[in-house]
């Protein structure tokens, strides 16, 4: 792709006319006249120089999808060129484990609720005692010591009671994060776009990080190209210029942003170009 686009280099002033003089010469017999002089207005002129620079289409989506979760890969659904849409299955991962251990915090969590229920019943047992010896301080029947045991010993039930219901919700927290886990045994494509590499198959064990496909989204697309540095002064976001595709196709777009970086090799800087397909 061609890129043109008139930069302006400098102005030239210039003074177009003649000016006449008329020279004295003294002579007793011939009367002196005043000098006349002729001016043309000056007329400030910006001189252009079309610019030709290479480009090329680029997507502002490009990346590699990576696995979330170590596990061995179950089953792989792309091939490299396919299109796939956002939310598109793209492999599973084997979650035998980790649905195991689901089960597991899952039984934890009958027992620890098993256990909160037999909290509740001492706590209310521990209530009727205490109530029982307080109505009976005064008789002969119940010592104060009786009391204080049975009002240490509902406070003893009430903190048991209190500590089996945090010890509910940590094993619950734990359980949301083994459903989160096995969640993400299914990868799915964060954007639409094209599958250009892929370096997954079935059997393989993947871990945490490693990549299993490359993405290049087809939507959100953008000229790249790069500009003498000579001419970034006389450029400004959002200036228009033409751009040609090989095929002849002209089409007119605007700089979008310039990337603060210069390359010293070719004295270049990279700039971004808007580009919508269907235009």
């Amino acid at each position: 792709m061609t890129i043109t686009g008139l930069f302006p280099m400098k102005k030239i002033f210039a003074i177009l006319g003649v000016v006449v003089v008329a020279l004295h010469i003294s002579t007793p017999a011939v009367a002196q006249s005043e000098t006349l002089v002729a001016v043309d207005t000056i007329r400030p002129e910006v001189v252009s120089e079309t610019v030709a620079v290479f480009g090329e289409i680029v997507s502002r989506k490009s990346g590699a999808v990576q696995v979330a979760i170590s596990a061995p890969v179950a089953d792989v659904h792309v091939r490299v060129g396919d299109r796939v849409e956002q939310g598109d299955l793209i492999a599973t991962l084997d979650s035998t484990m980790l649905e195991l251990q689901k089960n597991t915090v899952s039984a934890r969590i009958a027992m620890a609720e098993w256990g909160s229920r037999r909290a509740e019943t001492q706590l209310a047992l521990s209530k009727q005692q205490e109530e029982r010896f307080r109505q009976l301080r005064h008789s002969a029947a119940t010592t104060e010591a009786q009391l204080e045991d049975a009002e240490l010993a509902l406070k003893i039930s009430e903190h048991a009671l209190g500590e089996s219901k945090a010890n509910i919700d940590q094993i619950r927290r734990e359980l949301e994060i083994s459903e989160h886990n096995i969640s993400l045994t299914v990868i799915t494509a964060p954007y639409s776009g094209v599958v250009v590499e892929r370096s997954i198959e079935v059997g393989q064990y993947k871990r945490t990080g490693d990549h299993i496909v490359r993405i290049v989204g087809d939507h959100d697309l953008e000229i790249e190209a790069y500009i003498p540095y000579r001419y970034i002064d006389v450029l400004s976001v959002g200036n228009s210029v033409i751009a040609e595709f090989d095929n002849g196709t002209k089409f007119e777009t605007n700089l979008r942003a310039f990337i603060p970086e210069e390359h010293v090799s070719t004295r270049t800087r990279e700039v971004r170009f808007e580009f919508d397909p269907s235009s």
